[in-house]
């Protein structure tokens, strides 16, 4: 089905919005509910605040280091995260239940310059294999700098990086996805699951993880689910840790719980 974006104002966009995530709450399954939210979301903005908010870049270098592989991002919805990603050099899945959500991720153009400038400045190179720290203009607008956005776009990727854009429900669609991951994120989904349903996704996401997975889970506004979370993850005997940059032991299953406010 296509879908196109309802025109506005900002009092009724947020009226809009709340009584959209309130059916999403008692349908949080329902592919048209997502197409719909996806299709009515200001996505260029949402695409770059989202990926400035949740910083996965303080992460790749200790991924690279520990030997991280493959990722899976479950729920991924519009963020190009797994293009970030792949760019990195990692193996990476992204399913998410909404088709509209998967074919604009997919689609959706993300510059080098975006890449190497707004998210992987600061990474040490001779750490990653990634050349970004050896850039030192730090002009914010390409148009200003033609040749420094002429070096930028030649940029190599570090090798290996491979991506896959799926849509499917991560919880029930086992065949769609169905190695195992070093690494699985799952950023403001679960907030929207509840009692069996949020049960049998935590049960989905650990099934995944490999011998010793790293779980990362983000839930936004509602601070009881994470314990909630905790509590199941651990029934499954994954280990609950506070700082994974700083966590010194890399055995077994283990998950970092983020509450965003």
């Amino acid at each position: 089905m296509e879908h196109t974006e309802t025109k506005m104002d900002y009092t009724s966009r947020n009226k809009y919005f709340y009584e959209l995530n309130k059916k999403l709450v008692n349908e949080p399954r329902s592919s048209s509910l997502w197409d719909e939210y996806w299709s009515n979301k200001k996505k260029e903005h949402y695409v770059m605040d989202y990926m400035t908010k949740i910083h996965i870049v303080n992460f790749v270098e200790r991924w690279i280091n520990t030997g991280i592989k493959t990722i899976l991002v479950a729920g991924n919805g519009v963020s190009q995260h797994p293009k970030l990603l792949q760019y990195a050099g990692f193996q990476v899945t992204a399913i998410d239940i909404s088709p509209y959500a998967t074919l604009f991720a997919s689609a959706f153009h993300l510059n080098t310059y975006d890449i190497s400038m707004k998210f992987f400045r600061n990474l040490n190179p001779q750490k990653t294999g990634l050349p970004y720290g050896e850039l030192t203009d730090t002009d914010d607008d390409p148009d200003d700098s033609s040749m420094y956005y002429e070096e930028v776009k030649t940029l190599p990727k570090r090798n290996g990086g491979t991506l896959e854009f799926i849509t499917g429900d991560f919880i029930s669609d086992d065949m769609l996805v169905t190695k195992p991951f070093d690494l699985i994120m799952c950023y403001r989904t679960l907030q929207y699951y509840s009692g069996d349903l949020l049960k049998k996704a935590c049960q989905s996401l650990v099934s995944r993880l490999s011998f010793n997975g790293f779980l990362m889970i983000s839930v936004t506004n509602h601070r009881h689910i994470v314990q909630e979370i905790s509590d199941l993850l651990q029934n499954e005997d994954i280990r609950i840790i506070d700082d994974y940059l700083n966590e010194t032991s890399t055995d077994g299953k283990r998950c970092q719980l983020i509450f965003e406010t």
